[in-house]
């Protein structure tokens, strides 16, 4: 009687831990396969609405572009509230064939004379030249030509606090590329009001 009971108690434990395996690997498998709440990757244009979050913040795209057999070095930049909206475009070129360094550097140059011109404040100013973005923060000597233009941008943003110099990759800088390689188009110097044709498909792709 004794041993029947014992085999009754031990066959109701074995299939109630049996049941308690099975609906956990049920739940396991069903949370394993349930699909992915992970928040999708921000767009062009919501990372730049991210990094422009403070209302009042413009941001300003610069690049220079080299025409060797032309003998010129162009510079262009555009500007852009904190929506994301043209506000200003500049391009310029002079005589010469310089150095990238020298020639990334002088566009960063005449970008910041612009924008402390404009009376703009609060400005993140972007370059694809990380040689210039590492000499702006490190470099604190040289008679070089890049030496001197690198300690008069510095000596502008002592006297701009609020203009922040950061590194973009080439993609993330077309538009400033365009209108560099554009600058030999127009004269020595241009303003641009209104959003320029050759970068205005550009605006709208990041907008998406």
């Amino acid at each position: 009687m004794a041993m029947t009971l014992f085999n009754g108690f031990y066959l109701v434990v074995t299939i109630m831990i049996s049941f308690s395996l099975f609906f956990r690997t049920s739940l396991c498998s069903e949370i394993t396969e349930s699909p992915s709440y992970a928040p999708k990757p921000l767009s062009s244009y919501e990372k730049y609405l991210s990094e422009c979050a403070i209302q009042g913040w413009y941001k300003c795209n610069v690049d220079a572009a080299f025409h060797r057999k032309q003998n010129r070095t162009n510079f262009g930049w555009c500007i852009r509230d904190d929506e994301g909206q043209f506000v200003k475009a500049e391009t310029a070129w002079m005589m010469g064939n310089c150095s990238i360094v020298e020639g990334e550097s002088l566009a960063l140059l005449e970008a910041l004379k612009a924008l402390e011109q404009s009376g703009k404040t609060h400005v993140i100013i972007e370059t694809d030249s990380k040689n210039v973005v590492d000499a702006i923060r490190h470099l604190r000597g040289g008679s070089s030509e890049f030496s001197s233009i690198i300690r008069l941008i510095n000596n502008i943003l002592l006297c701009n606090p609020n203009f922040k110099i950061e590194f973009v990759k080439r993609q993330a800088n077309m538009v400033a590329h365009t209108l560099a390689r554009a600058a030999i188009s127009w004269s020595s110097r241009c303003t641009f009001e209104s959003l320029p044709t050759c970068i205005s498909l550009l605006l709208s792709n990041e907008m998406r």
